[in-house]
């Protein structure tokens, strides 16, 4: 398994460059076969994150972003995708975040029973049961006639509780 580092080497400055308009990273200089100047860093891996192999050692791409444009070697324990496309390293789509706060931006997750982020279906009730995690903890909003209705119930929980980082996929 690959480290994934939090503190960027300085060297990094030396060989790529940042775009953030379209929040690529891109080769400065010459570094082994793959990197060529003006080439674009990196590859996409199965989570869908950029990932950027530099002197033996794999960085997130939003992390390499983050301390080019800013000009810093540390960057902030958790970077969240505000828009949750984990490729899109554009500056403005990315935010320091603690990592509970991270978690609660995250989509829907696939194979559930709902269309809607914390909604399922209750069989023993035949109705449809909102719920949502706040410190740790499962929070039970109700149950629903109809999905909408339990999807409408986490939303409203969601931007009360997790504020800026309420997902409402």
């Amino acid at each position: 398994m690959s480290s994934i580092l939090r503190q960027i080497p300085q060297e990094v400055f030396d060989f790529f460059r940042y775009d953030p308009e379209n929040g690529k990273v891109y080769w400065k200089k010459r570094s082994g076969q793959k990197g060529v100047p003006g080439k674009e860093a990196g590859h996409t891996n199965r989570a869908g994150y950029i990932e950027i192999r530099f002197k033996k050692t794999t960085y997130k791409g939003h992390r390499l972003a983050w301390a080019l444009y800013y000009k810093n070697t540390k960057t902030p324990q958790a970077l969240d995708h505000i828009n949750g496309e984990r490729s899109d390293n554009r500056i403005q789509n990315l935010r320091p975040a603690t990592a509970p706060e991270n978690a609660r931006n995250r989509k829907k997750g696939t194979g559930r029973t709902s269309r809607y982020k914390g909604v399922s279906w209750y069989n023993r009730k035949s109705k449809w049961q909102a719920q949502i995690k706040s410190n740790c903890k499962s929070l039970h909003l109700g149950y629903f006639c109809s999905e909408y209705e339990a999807h409408l119930a986490y939303c409203e929980a969601a931007i009360r509780l997790h504020g800026e980082f309420a997902n409402l996929g």
